[in-house]
């Protein structure tokens, strides 16, 4: 169907035309070059005055006689036939091509083509996935993670708000399922949860920090705290009785013994450190992996804004090895996702490194122009979209030049990640008593305030 002819100005990275039949925007098009060969675009932009309406496309490219995807060298004529792109154009320029190598996430927004991810690539230069809360980042890593598990790739989750041990069971829902093509799945025997706290979560292993693997370099740059020379003093004394490489539980014992109240805050601070700390877990798996000693595998960092700060907010434990990871764990088959809800706050280093960025709704203004200006191709249409993306959207960067728009598949497993529905939570409490029957109504001596 023709949509209309290229008029005004053409460039090898844009042109415009005018649109005599119905166009939307981020429709994808394609024009007949003069040199043979058909050329792929999206409109980004549509603009009406009076009874004229002018379409803006973002040239993507085409496929040359070797199947590689290729720039303009010479720009699109004038007058030029704009036509609705067919489907299979779209899939075989973008690439979108199944293979055992692919993740499968979704189908390109309003189209019923499926949109892959190259796992290799995925699993060596690293990924981001970006958004605001509620907007769903758990939801779309776990998707990821269950095309990964699927290729038995070995994972490893760091989430401290347990969201991925749904990843076990498989979703009991079927909405929009049979024209996504899943189906349902767990991997309960392919997940293993670690916690420090298996009261709470009791089907997890314990996980501690205690083993006799740390040396006296690294408990000092571990402790929170800026120690005082007394301070400094009463540790170097306890680690030189010890000996070079200590667990936690020895120290105390050796600091118990020691003269003076100081001791008691530097107790503390090592209690503290018995929790899971993400500086040493990532610093021994990177050891171990670089040894060879375990397999290639890929490493997930849920709230990373926590652990790899921007600089202007401060440089935590972990900062280091993890920028450390990104820059060098492609070569020993490390790959690594970062999640963000405050893309701002992210070391943009870190975020440079992801060849990948899957982004979701952002609002805040810092957010949005952090991404824009770290994610390649985003123009200033597409950065204008990313605060009305909807649920179950997102602007995918990476698969080509430019962002594909991608509606997400749902999951195989359970979502265990949804938001508290408060209304309902309390829509059946008898409110005849007044406040104080509601609140006897919800235990909650077990919270600390």
């Amino acid at each position: 169907m023709i949509l209309g002819n290229i008029i005004g100005k053409s460039s090898t990275n844009e042109f415009i035309f005018d649109v005599k039949k119905d166009a939307k925007k981020f429709q994808y098009v394609q024009v007949l070059h003069k040199e043979g060969y058909n050329v792929l675009a999206q409109i980004v932009e549509i603009e009406k005055q009076n009874d004229i309406t002018k379409a803006m496309c973002n040239v993507l490219g085409y496929r040359d006689e070797r199947n590689l995807l290729k720039n303009l060298r010479v720009p699109l004529e004038i007058d030029s036939e704009v036509m609705l792109a067919e489907d299979s154009f779209i899939k075989n320029t973008l690439g979108l091509i199944e293979s055992d190598k692919k993740a499968y996430i979704g189908m390109l927004d309003g189209k019923d083509i499926r949109v892959y991810l190259d796992l290799n690539k995925l699993l060596t230069k690293h990924c981001s996935i970006l958004a605001k809360t509620g907007s769903g980042k758990s939801y779309v890593s776990s998707v990821l993670l269950e095309e990964i598990l699927l290729k038995n790739v070995p994972v490893i989750v760091i989430d401290p708000h347990g969201e991925y041990s749904s990843l076990k069971y498989p979703s009991r829902s079927k909405k929009s399922i049979d024209r996504f093509g899943v189906q349902p799945k767990g991997f309960l025997t392919q997940i293993q949860e670690f916690s420090p706290d298996i009261v709470k979560n009791p089907e997890a292993r314990p996980l501690k920090l205690s083993a006799k693997d740390l040396n006296s370099d690294e408990l000092i740059h571990l402790l929170p705290m800026k120690l005082s020379n007394v301070q400094r003093g009463m540790l170097f004394a306890a680690l030189k009785n010890l000996g070079s490489r200590v667990s936690f539980d020895e120290v105390i014992q050796e600091l118990e013994a020691e003269e003076g109240s100081l001791k008691w805050g530097l107790i503390n601070v090592m209690e503290y450190m018995k929790e899971v700390l993400v500086y040493k877990i990532i610093s021994d798996l990177f050891i171990a992996r670089k040894n060879g000693d375990v397999p290639p595998f890929f490493l997930v960092l849920e709230e990373a804004h926590n652990f790899a700060p921007e600089r202007n907010f401060g440089e935590a434990k972990s900062s280091q090895v993890i920028r450390n990871v990104l820059s060098e764990g492609r070569k020993f088959g490390l790959g690594v996702c970062v999640i963000s809800q405050r893309p701002a706050r992210l070391d943009k280093s870190v975020v440079s490194q992801t060849n990948t960025q899957i982004i979701l709704k952002l609002t805040n203004p810092n957010d949005i122009k952090s991404v824009s200006s770290s994610a390649e191709g985003i123009t200033s249409e597409t950065e204008k979209e990313i605060k009305n993306l909807g649920i179950g959207t997102a602007m995918v960067v990476g698969v080509v030049d430019m962002p594909l728009f991608v509606e997400i598949r749902p999951r195989m497993t359970k979502h265990g990640g949804e938001s508290i529905d408060v209304l309902e939570t309390f829509a059946n409490l008898n409110l005849q008593g007044g406040k104080q029957e509601c609140l006897n109504a919800v235990d909650v001596t077990g919270y600390n305030y």
